[in-house]
């Protein structure tokens, strides 16, 4: 009987060195991780559209802020960006939507607040003779 184990294990020790040695997947090259191009920059400065109008109104105010007109002088405040509802000293205008714009005549010597209710931003005119 011990002749049997004998036997069984050389066998087993056999099968074992006869199998075929286990598949090992080919090693892959570790290559850097693709660095993002950067967008090309134009060679020559893209002009932007012009903006006509007196005064603009934008999400974030009005440019200029502050500014100075004569009496009977007609300014346009014109909306380059959303859509805003203005009041002209403290009466409302028709709102006006981007790329559209609004006249006020000032008409006598003073001073006076446009102020846009939606974005709650404002602009002083002092009109002078």
């Amino acid at each position: 009987m011990k002749t049997a184990y004998v036997v069984a294990l050389l066998m087993i020790v056999l099968l074992v060195g006869c199998a075929a040695p286990p598949e090992v997947p080919p090693a892959v090259p570790e290559t850097p991780p693709a660095v993002p191009e950067e967008p090309a920059v134009p060679e020559e400065p893209v002009e932007a559209e012009p903006v006509t109008g007196d005064m603009t109104v934008t999400n974030a105010g009005f440019d200029p802020a502050e500014l100075e007109v004569t009496v009977g002088t007609t300014l346009t405040i014109l909306a380059v960006e959303g859509r805003h509802q203005l009041t002209v000293d403290g009466k409302t205008v028709p709102a006006i939507e981007e790329g559209t714009g609004y006249d006020v005549t000032f008409d006598k010597v003073g001073t006076v607040r446009i102020f846009d209710i939606l974005s709650k931003k404002s602009a002083i005119i002092t009109v002078t003779e």
